[in-house]
Order: C-alpha cells, then sequence, then structure tokens
C-alpha cells in the first residue's frame, strides 16, 4: 500500500511539473527557459527597407509608407501627402507589408 501511494505521488509530481507531456526533456522547453529577460524585451522585427508597410497603432490610429531606416524599436517612413516620421514599434499593434 505504501509503495502505490509513493508511486502515485511521484507520477502526480512527474506530471505537474511536465506538463504531462514530458517537456522536462524537450530541447525547445529548454531553450525558452534559459532565454534572458533582456533578449525577449530587445526582439523587435526587423523591416525590409524600400518595402512600403501598413501600422495599426494602439489607439486605433493607422499609416502607411515606405522604410527608409530603422534603428532598434524605430522606423522611420516616407509617407505621401504628409510628412515623413519615425514610428516607435512599441506603439503598433500589427502591421505588415502591402
Amino acid at each position: 500500500m505504501k509503495k502505490m501511494f509513493v508511486f502515485a505521488l511521484m507520477l502526480a509530481l512527474f506530471i505537474a511539473l511536465t506538463g504531462g507531456y514530458g517537456q522536462v526533456i524537450n530541447s525547445d522547453w529548454v531553450t525558452r527557459s534559459f532565454t534572458s529577460a533582456e533578449e525577449v524585451v530587445n526582439a523587435y522585427p526587423v523591416l525590409e527597407v524600400g518595402t512600403k508597410y501598413s501600422f495599426q497603432f494602439h489607439s486605433q490610429v493607422a499609416c502607411s509608407g515606405k522604410i527608409l531606416e530603422q534603428k532598434e524599436n524605430w522606423v522611420f517612413i516616407e509617407r505621401y501627402n504628409i510628412p515623413d516620421a519615425w514610428v516607435n514599434l512599441e506603439n503598433v499593434a500589427y502591421f505588415y507589408a502591402s
């Protein structure tokens, strides 16, 4: 009876730690575990210079234009009929190439 209880306890512990899928030995899980917070925060998308993108901001404002330059999270875009502008990618809800 004691061995059965210990076995059930160890099985429950294994399932609790791995989610039941053996993620302890899953290399993707191990890789994500050792990713530093700095790498995650500074992971801005690299946009292709010369390509036209449309941006939708969190404030429901949208703009589009051709990418002229990118510096980390800032993108300089050439907009049509209005002055060129810097766009902060932290304020962008989503974007797509147009």
